[in-house]
């Protein structure tokens, strides 16, 4: 199974666990403060601060813990790795609003754009040769939907409750582009 297909396949296990687990754990009012902290948690600082604005565009520099922290938050956004999200998100500044751009609303459908189905036609290693050099990021990549499946075994094992929170953060990260 290749990289996107993976990808839709944890948005649609995150879909179906936010609707059916409603049915058989407690939803409290706990909820509404969890849900609204873990997503700014893992959108505006995983994947904006980290994978955008700190490995898309090197905008800072910052410490190494600092690093591996916004690592693990971007993959609780549930938008990919960040060497993923990054190569497409530069390839996204280099051919802007033209077919190679991977999520361009002029020539990509809806469908590949909410569910990141991205085409990633002119992806290369020299795109994101810089992130290759890091240890950390190559392991977030390559271990990235491991990541994810232990979670949701561990979760579910643990705290339905818990599993219900993860789903419902990344369907809001992945859904509010």
């Amino acid at each position: 199974m290749n990289y996107k297909h993976k990808h839709l396949l944890l948005i649609l296990a995150c879909a179906v666990f936010a609707v059916i687990l409603p049915f058989f754990v407690a939803i409290n009012w706990l909820a509404w403060i969890i849900i609204p902290m873990a997503f700014v948690l893992t959108k505006p600082i995983g994947s904006e601060i980290g994978a955008h604005r700190l490995w898309s565009h090197r905008s800072f520099d910052t410490s190494p813990l600092i690093e591996k922290i916004l690592i693990v938050l971007h993959i609780f956004a549930g938008e990919g790795s960040v060497i993923a999200f990054a190569g497409m998100h530069r390839l996204h500044h280099k051919y802007s609003d033209t077919e190679l751009d991977p999520h361009s609303p002029k020539f990509v459908n809806w469908w590949a754009i909410t569910f990141y189905q991205h085409k990633v036609d002119g992806f290369t290693p020299k795109t994101i040769k810089d992130l290759l050099s890091d240890p950390w990021l190559k392991w977030q990549h390559k271990h990235y939907f491991k990541v994810h499946l232990a979670a949701i075994i561990i979760l579910s094992i643990v705290s339905p409750l818990a599993l219900w929170y993860y789903a419902v953060t990344i369907l809001l990260t992945v859904w509010t582009n």
